[in-house]
């Protein structure tokens, strides 16, 4: 029969931190997430904090396989100009840029959702854009969701002011300088906002 060693011998480190009562060696931990549980930046510090060991952890497979498969399929149907890829991949970190999932396979254009992810701005509905096959040669199309857009006063002037600008903007001009419109739009509108 084999015998058990007592557990103050199995785990010394947990007699250490004991007084009186039984002390859980994870309490300075949880208190300190307790006390920031009302930050807004909670979930944010976490992500960056708990990400890169949970992934070594679990390993890189967090997402469902399918996804990415559809996402390779799409990609491989479509051929992104090199062009485009590398415009996107330039971008500022504040612009995210997807495909749109629900492109049409035959299509020539490229569609792109568009966010805006800027901690000093509020948060505003994406915009999608067209890119033509031709790009750079021909200008992106903007197409604002009217429904998203009409919502509420301050979208509207987004909006407004966003039709504006581009209506202003040259022939042929880049998506870094339609997203930087688009970000000048949403900056003046708060600006109006805070000033009324």
């Amino acid at each position: 029969m084999i015998r058990r060693p007592p557990r103050s011998t199995l785990f010394p480190y947990t007699t250490l931190f004991r007084s009186g009562k039984d002390y859980n060696i994870c309490q300075p931990l949880l208190d300190a997430i307790v006390s920031h549980l009302n930050s807004p930046t909670f979930s944010h510090t976490l992500q960056r904090t708990f990400a890169p060991a949970v992934a070594v952890l679990h390993g890189t497979s967090f997402r469902n396989g399918n996804s990415l498969s559809k996402r390779s399929r799409l990609e491989q149907e479509l051929d992104i100009p090199d062009v485009l890829q590398g415009e996107i991949a330039r971008l500022d970190r504040r612009f995210k840029v997807n495909l749109d999932p629900i492109q049409n396979g035959g299509s020539k254009t490229v569609h792109l959702i568009c966010q805006l992810d800027d901690k000093n701005l509020p948060c505003v509905p994406p915009i999608m854009l067209a890119v033509p096959m031709n790009y750079p040669l021909k200008a992106p199309r903007c197409e604002t969701s009217s429904e998203e857009y009409e919502s509420t006063q301050f979208l509207q002037k987004i909006h407004r002011t966003l039709s504006a600008r581009l209506s202003n903007m040259p022939d042929n001009f880049s998506i870094t300088s339609l997203l930087d419109t688009w970000e000048m739009s949403v900056r003046q509108a708060c600006t109006v906002a805070t000033s009324n």
